[in-house]
């Protein structure tokens, strides 16, 4: 925002120079030009960010940093209080359509999708019955891993999954 406002991009050669309270102003103006009358909380925010880099830095003198923090104070007397109307809206979503109750139900309904995978999967793991080496006997050698060919059983729940099969089907689209 800087350059384009004017600043060369030669003499940002470092964030002291960026942060510089001639910069910042003509960044933080900009900003609120864009917003309209009032600034918008991004260009609030940005004043005390930029204030709080100056002083973390230790190679902003006194002087400009006395001068950003008065920017962030002029700024801050434009914060509002409460939610904005942005979140306003989405709250009046949440609390009069269902949408609250489907944020709950998602992990049931996930876990509900999960357990039927793992139902009509089992049993199609390896060749001595079990589903991994967690269930052997303890005396058992496990078997080698072979790499699974188109015509064995499983690859079907493969390609079901992949194209966005058993595990996402009947889960409820936000």
């Amino acid at each position: 925002m800087a350059v384009r406002e004017g600043v060369p991009i030669e003499n940002l050669c470092s964030l002291a120079a960026l942060v510089h309270p001639d910069v910042a102003e003509l960044v933080i103006d900009a900003y609120w030009k864009a917003d309209g009358p009032e600034p918008k909380v991004y260009t609030i925010d940005l004043g005390w960010k930029l204030l709080s880099i100056a002083r973390s830095l230790g190679s902003v003198d006194d002087v400009a940093v006395e001068r950003l923090d008065d920017m962030r104070a002029s700024l801050e007397t434009h914060r509002r209080g409460g939610l904005t109307e942005k979140n306003m809206i989405l709250v009046r979503q949440v609390i009069s359509g269902n949408v609250w109750k489907r944020v709950i139900n998602l992990p049931e309904a996930l876990m509900a999708q999960a357990r039927l995978w793992k139902d009509s999967v089992s049993g199609q793991g390896r060749r001595d019955g079990s589903a991994c080496g967690r269930h052997r006997h303890p005396h058992q050698r496990p078997r080698p891993l072979e790499q699974p060919r188109s015509d064995q059983a499983g690859q079907e729940c493969y390609q079901t999954w992949r194209a966005g099969g058993p595990v996402h089907a009947g889960v409820p689209q936000l």
